[in-house]
């Protein structure tokens, strides 16, 4: 047994592409920028693959575990952002947005359905299954137009942090995976080389 047969069975052998590497990390990178410029604490990243996803970024909602509509918007704001950094880096949109999507959509009907943030307070389903009633038109249209809004905001914080989004890139493609403590220390950085440059 030797130090590289346990990082083989901890990080399993990767055998995707270059392109398709590259593609994830800039996808997570993306979430954990766009999480933390949100509030959210950023716990880790990491792009190793499992059965049904490429990689996965963990993060804890900021304060409060009883989140207001501002909270329960920058969650969905953070669910699209990966999905607005491959577009920012000139990748397209992908099928590695499919459960961020599911998610944003699911967290988006029930601030309407389900905890009366939408203009109204009747209780129409449970979180979730409040997706389930998107077959109503008029939620429907309401429920894209708080995406697209949300969309906005996540494309927006992306240019913004495009530099920290790239390094962090870039670090997952070395490591794999970035702790919490480490995707700290970076955003320091990033946060005072902003503030030299405007300052």
């Amino acid at each position: 047994m030797t130090l590289d047969d346990l990082m083989d069975e901890v990080l399993p052998p990767d055998d995707r592409g270059a392109d398709d590497l590259w593609r994830c990390s800039v996808h997570e990178a993306a979430h954990a920028c766009v999480a933390h410029a949100v509030g959210g604490d950023v716990r880790r990243i990491s792009i190793v693959a499992t059965a049904r996803r490429g990689g996965s970024t963990v993060v804890s909602p900021a304060g409060s575990q009883t989140l207001g509509k501002d909270g329960l918007t920058a969650l969905v704001v953070t669910a699209l952002a990966g999905r607005a950094g491959e577009e920012a880096f000139g990748l397209e949109a992908s099928t590695g947005a499919h459960d961020d999507l599911a998610h944003a959509t699911n967290l988006a009907a029930s601030a309407r359905v389900s905890f009366g943030l939408g203009g109204s307070l009747v209780h129409r389903a449970p979180m979730d299954r409040a997706a389930t009633l998107l077959g109503d038109a008029e939620l429907r249209a309401a429920v894209g137009r708080d995406l697209r809004r949300a969309y906005l905001v996540a494309q927006e914080h992306v240019r913004t942090h495009r530099v920290a989004i790239e390094a962090l890139a870039r670090l997952l493609l070395a490591d794999r995976v970035v702790d919490g403590a480490d995707f700290a220390r970076l955003m320091v950085a990033h946060n005072r080389a902003m503030e030299a440059r405007h300052g």
